[in-house]
């Protein structure tokens, strides 16, 4: 916790006999790393729920697409068949 605190020297002997400014310093250093380690946290918390929001919609609009090309498909093929038929009466009317 120290090293990411970014106290490197940091020793055993700091706890068998802790000297009053280096403590101070110590302890300075672990709260400063809390502090931004939450801010970081709630700015990461925000992206993930961003991510996952996004995610969601993608998905979405996924099934929305494949849904209209399947509706636009069956609407060639309907297309088709209509195409035919009129070809066919066409062709019966001449």
């Amino acid at each position: 916790m120290m090293f990411v605190s970014c106290v490197q020297n940091f020793c055993f002997n700091d706890l068998l006999n802790p000297n009053k400014q280096r403590l101070k310093r110590q302890i300075s250093a672990i709260i400063n790393f809390c502090k931004f380690r939450e801010e970081r946290m709630e700015m990461y918390q925000e992206l993930v729920t961003q991510k996952d929001e996004m995610l969601d919609k993608m998905t979405s609009l996924n099934d929305d697409m494949q849904t209209l090309e399947e509706n636009f498909e069956v609407l060639k093929e309907k297309t088709s068949e209509e195409a035919k038929m009129v070809e066919s009466i066409t062709t019966e009317i001449q």
